[in-house]
């Protein structure tokens, strides 16, 4: 900072005195209208509450997404602004319905639940089987489990390391324990991935595509997903390029994590579906 101000000195110094002497005004009359607006007229929450509780989630390819945009449009036009709709194609449409599901096994319980976007629904009907933890990185390892794959809901990974943020506070040793646990699965992932050439590389991304068609024609019902937050909170995902042609369904962590349990002890849990979700693969056009 010092250097820059003897910089500056410098250079005042070299201009012409009657320049540097000269005063500058700055009109703020604009930058205040502008200020004045945001901190005194502001809409902002009462268009965020419009667009979460009138409007609710708004999907690319969704009937929500259209309301949203011709909304959009007439909030711009009822402010003075020029506004129009600026169309493109998108890859299909996702209408996610309705979902209930819940444990049958070893007791019944409803939970909470949902899919991933452009997932495959259960065609409303409660698809109800056992649930099967499968280690599987390539199509070979994976018709291994082809006997105990059908009618069963699959789990592909163990449950989220997830602390209490209501329990005691970490120790030393706390931390060191998950360090080590951390340090044993990215040594476990490396093991899987050793082979770093391009054509092994490729095999496994197309592995990823194909697994979920093979698991299918293996007769699996669906994939379980941890939430993997606190709280019944549940990180999902999707893509249009890639929809599921099975369900891909998501639990709470303490579910996801109960039934992981349940099989270390020798148990056989069960889970139930019914989802109403619709997919379409049919370029659509979306707008701006």
């Amino acid at each position: 900072m010092i250097k820059r101000f003897i910089l500056l000195a410098a250079l005042g110094a070299a201009l012409p005195a009657g320049l540097v002497a000269q005063q500058v005004t700055v009109d703020t009359t604009g930058v205040g209208a502008v200020v004045a607006q945001a901190t005194d007229h502001s809409q902002a929450m009462a268009i965020l509450q419009h667009l979460s509780d009138v409007i609710g989630p708004r999907l690319t390819g969704s009937a929500a997404v259209k309301q949203a945009n011709d909304w959009g449009m007439a909030q711009f036009k009822s402010w003075g602004l020029l506004s129009h709709l600026d169309p493109w194609t998108f890859a299909g449409t996702f209408w996610r319905g309705p979902s209930t599901c819940k444990i049958t096994a070893p007791f019944i319980r409803k939970i909470n639940c949902d899919s991933w976007a452009w997932t495959a629904g259960t065609g409303g009907r409660m698809l109800d089987g056992r649930v099967v933890r499968i280690n599987a990185s390539d199509a070979d390892s994976l018709a291994a489990y082809r006997g105990k794959i059908r009618g069963a809901w699959v789990m592909l990974n163990d449950p989220a390391e997830l602390r209490n943020p209501d329990g005691i506070p970490m120790t030393a040793a706390d931390s060191a324990a998950m360090r080590s646990a951390r340090e044993a699965r990215m040594t476990a992932f490396r093991s899987q991935q050793r082979d770093t050439s391009e054509a092994a590389r490729h095999a496994r991304q197309q592995f990823a595509v194909d697994r979920p068609y093979l698991l299918r024609q293996m007769g699996a019902l669906g994939q379980l997903y941890d939430g993997s937050k606190d709280f019944d909170l549940m990180t999902m995902s999707g893509s249009p390029n890639r929809p599921s042609v099975f369900p891909n369904v998501v639990i709470g962590h303490e579910d996801y994590a109960m039934l992981w349990r349940q099989m270390q002890l020798g148990l056989s849990p069960h889970f139930a579906a019914s989802i109403e979700n619709k997919v379409t693969i049919k370029p659509t056009t979306q707008w701006n």
